[in-house]
């Protein structure tokens, strides 16, 4: 895609680029010079609401979830599959 700066210093985000990003008025965007010559990184700024948003559309896959469990038993499983089913040292087994 490609834009072209006006005499304003200002470019038009592209349409689809618009859609994908959930881009809507006031959202503030950052350049950054690229560690290539002439290149730039563009970066949202993010909104304090988008941020929670994004962070509770994230956590539902948790709810109800014990991560801690979760996390012993594959550890577990990962014991078994490097040492087999006699591994050389005690076997925590589950809370």
């Amino acid at each position: 895609m490609t834009t072209i700066l006006n005499e304003a210093n200002q470019i038009t985000v592209p349409e689809q680029i618009v859609l994908d990003m959930r881009l809507t008025p006031g959202t503030q965007i950052e350049w950054t010079p690229g560690t290539i010559p002439g290149t730039f990184i563009v970066d949202m700024v993010p909104v304090k609401r988008r941020l929670l948003k994004r962070a509770q559309e994230i956590g539902k896959c948790y709810v109800g979830r014990n991560m801690i469990d979760e996390l012993i038993e594959e550890r577990m499983r990962d014991d078994i599959e490097e040492y087999g089913e006699d591994p050389p040292f005690e076997v925590m087994t589950k809370r």
